[in-house]
């Protein structure tokens, strides 16, 4: 009998993954590719059997970002992954902090498609965007008061409580949420959808001093950090806004670039040695290159 929509089969019932693939899939991306961006993280006792029963969605976007070792198997789990967001996000509307965070992993670990024009990873890091926001991840809770306009958040007919927004999980997911944003952002010279707030330095400053994060984090909030400068950077130098001519001979922007500059090289002192790995050590570079691109769109050559 046809499974109603919204109960996808799993993929290791349908045989397009074994039990003992997906445990392998698992370890690879907890040992080898978390520590490179660690945004979406789990408890070290959880097995993959525990995943698989309890984040469905989760486990899905693990096996398909992990198998990139194997062309065919990536392929076709991609293709599942991205027909379930199409299912669960588009057409039944979905939201919940699981979602978001399958599409963190999908952005994270995003496979190129064979043509350009199929890229699809700046849908997804707004995708989650937008949908953390409509689940309260980007402030406290407001405290209840009177009939004060309609709130999606706090809706009586909503069919499941929504998540902690100052959870260590949910702040995580937040900045994470950010950090996509802004690198994109970064990279296409588009306007950033999430700015910085008080809540996300309170946030970042919780990763970094709590006795309940994991110990990626602090390497996680370096990271978070870059990103918080690139939004500056993009701000500052108008770097979203193709119709702003900046140019890099002009005493004001010496004076900014300068002062960003003094920022970037700061903020590298701070970093404890065994911290500069090579996701950090090239988001440092990148940061400087990006506040450095004027150069290259200038037509003053003195």
């Amino acid at each position: 009998p046809m499974a109603r929509r919204g109960n996808r089969t799993d993929i290791i019932d349908r045989g397009l993954v074994s039990l003992e693939t997906a445990a392998e899939l698992f370890q690879r991306y907890k040992e080898h590719m978390l520590k490179h961006l660690p945004a979406v993280v789990f408890p070290p006792a959880m097995s993959v059997m525990e995943l698989r029963r309890s984040k469905p969605y989760l486990f899905l976007a693990v096996m398909a970002a992990a198998s990139s070792e194997t062309h065919g198997l990536q392929r076709v789990l991609q293709r599942e992954l991205m027909e379930l967001f199409a299912e669960k996000i588009v057409i039944v509307g979905e939201k919940n902090l699981e979602l978001i965070q399958a599409l963190h992993i999908a952005v994270i670990w995003y496979w190129p498609p064979e043509h350009f024009e199929e890229l699809k990873f700046y849908q997804l890091v707004h995708m989650s965007a937008v949908m953390a926001l409509d689940i309260g991840l980007g402030k406290k809770s407001a405290p209840k008061r009177g009939m004060t306009g309609f709130s999606w958040r706090e809706h009586p007919f909503r069919r499941h409580p929504q998540p902690d927004p100052t959870s260590l999980e949910c702040r995580r997911t937040w900045l994470t949420c950010h950090f996509l944003a802004a690198n994109t952002a970064m990279s296409l010279h588009r306007p950033n959808l999430i700015r910085w707030s008080p809540f996300m330095t309170e946030s970042l400053d919780m990763l970094r001093t709590s006795p309940d994060a994991y110990p990626t984090d602090k390497y996680l909030s370096h990271l978070i950090w870059t990103h918080r400068m690139a939004e500056d950077i993009g701000v500052q130098l108008s770097m979203d806004d193709p119709d702003t001519a900046v140019n890099i001979m002009d005493a004001r922007t010496q004076y900014t670039l300068r002062g960003l500059e003094r920022d970037l090289d700061k903020n590298i002192a701070t970093v404890p040695k065994e911290m500069m790995q090579p996701t950090l050590k090239m988001s440092f570079s990148i940061l400087n290159l990006y506040m450095h691109e004027l150069a290259l769109h200038s037509d003053n050559t003195a």
